[in-house]
């Protein structure tokens, strides 16, 4: 009688930790249902990958920064330091032209269609300088942003055929987009929320649409100033640092700086 009365006066006690233990078991998974539901677990494996097309070696040292002509048939890219030319390359990757400006330390480039001429950045300089595809510079601007470490500075451009306007991108600590008005007066910036770098950006498949790369991360984003970031795709480059998009193909080109290969890829389906 005093045992069963013992155990009657436990179980009170242990009430509270049976209904914990049974409200874990069933509320945990729960959980987990709900966080996975949501993307908190989603992990890269589940981000979609794109697919290469081809990769070319090219005979343009540490290339920084890409652009298609607007038809798509050429592309120009740039070469910093020690080499700081612009080189027009066929979509293999052979060299065309070299044109004869050399800059100081030059990181992203974007073709005009207005009058098929060029927009380069120098990031020592946090210059923007408009060329002619033969090598002339028409003009420069400083782009009014502070940029306490130069290495860390403009890292790419894009032109805005839309409204004839710019963005550039700094390029870490802080990551952040600069946008520029169509007399190059820089008026205003946005900060990226991202621990990695940014190292490219190219116009989109629409107007208000950017494609951003990142080498740290090896990842392209499709970007807008008022929507912010939207999709994201891996790619296996090494340093990628610079990208340009064909719309009438939507065929992506990635180069990378220390290996000196121009990769193509198209998107998954």
């Amino acid at each position: 009688m005093g045992v069963i009365s013992g155990r009657y006066l436990l179980l009170p006690l242990l009430e509270p930790l049976i209904k914990r233990t049974l409200t874990l078991r069933y509320f945990l998974p729960f959980c987990a249902l709900v966080l996975m539901g949501c993307g908190l677990f989603d992990t890269v494996e589940k981000i979609p990958e794109l697919i290469l097309v081809s990769e070319a070696d090219i005979l343009v040292p540490e290339p920084s920064g890409l652009t298609l002509d607007a038809e798509g048939g050429f592309l120009f890219c740039v070469s910093d330091p020690p080499s700081n030319q612009v080189h027009k390359l066929d979509l293999s990757g052979h060299i065309l032209n070299t044109l004869t400006f050399v800059g100081d330390d030059l990181e992203g480039i974007s073709f005009d269609p207005r009058d098929e001429t060029l927009w380069v950045v120098d990031e020592l300089q946090s210059d923007i300088i408009h060329l002619s595809t033969h090598g002339v510079e028409i003009s420069r601007t400083k782009v009014n942003h502070s940029i306490p470490d130069p290495g860390e500075g403009l890292e790419g451009i894009v032109f805005n055929q839309a409204d004839n306007d710019f963005f550039t991108i700094k390029q870490k600590n802080p990551a952040a987009i600069i946008y520029i008005d169509s007399n190059l007066v820089t008026q205003n910036s946005k900060t990226l929320d991202l621990t990695v770098d940014i190292t490219g950006i190219c116009q989109g498949p629409s107007e208000d649409e950017y494609f951003l790369i990142s080498a740290g991360e090896k990842r392209l984003w499709t970007w807008s100033w008022d929507g912010g970031f939207k999709d994201s795709y891996r790619f296996d480059v090494k340093q990628a640092e610079g990208v340009a998009y064909n719309p009438i193909n939507e065929l992506v080109y990635i180069v990378c700086d220390s290996e000196s290969i121009l990769y193509t890829f198209r998107f998954p389906e």
